[in-house]
């Protein structure tokens, strides 16, 4: 480094600072505490539980003093069909994520779906709007992107076994259109 130049000045590297992922562990004893009631607040308030109570962190808030929700949640499972697209330039597929769980779903196709997917369904919604020559544009309505009818109660297993060979074809035909290769399509899930 030339003479004269005060350390303070002295160009730092380019590379970006790694960030740490903030755990429970890393809280102080006070956040550990708010973040239990405020989780133990919202169960008692809402009738969703965490859908991941196994999480080693949502497990430790919840076992740290607070116990367990006053009933086991018990996910159910229904056979839905979605309609079909009301608008060209809608997707022909239906595609929900919960909880990071990404789900893309045929229209017209009886499925079965976890009541978890339906509730994503149900908020999923967007604006129509109307307007007339020299008026400003109002929303009309609000409507649901994915309408979809219940065709009667499923199981897990069904669900299972549809999610598993749903993957399969996909990975199939990635593999035929050349996207992939037959050795990453085994890599995915």
């Amino acid at each position: 480094m030339p003479k004269g130049i005060p350390k303070s000045l002295e160009l730092k590297s380019n590379e970006p600072e790694e960030k740490k992922v903030l755990t429970f562990d890393d809280l102080a004893p006070e956040q550990k505490e708010l973040a239990r009631q405020a989780i133990l607040a919202e169960q008692r308030e809402t009738p969703i539980k965490p859908s991941n109570p196994g999480n080693q962190d949502v497990a430790k808030i919840l076992s740290d003093g607070g116990g367990k929700p006053e009933e086991e949640y018990v996910e159910t499972y229904h056979w839905v069909k979605f309609q079909p697209r009301s608008n060209p330039n809608d997707d022909p597929r239906v595609k929900l994520t919960v909880n990071g769980e990404c789900l893309y779903i045929q229209r017209g196709e009886r499925v079965p779906l976890p009541k978890r997917f339906l509730e994503c369904a149900d908020h999923t919604t967007h604006e129509e709007y109307h307007q007339e020559p020299g008026e400003t544009r109002k929303i009309v309505t609000e409507v649901t992107t994915f309408p979809y009818e219940i065709l009667g109660d499923s199981t897990r297993e069904d669900y299972e076994r549809f999610k598993r060979e749903g993957t399969q074809a996909t990975k199939d035909q990635l593999v035929k259109d050349g996207t992939i290769s037959e050795r990453e399509s085994r890599n995915l899930n």
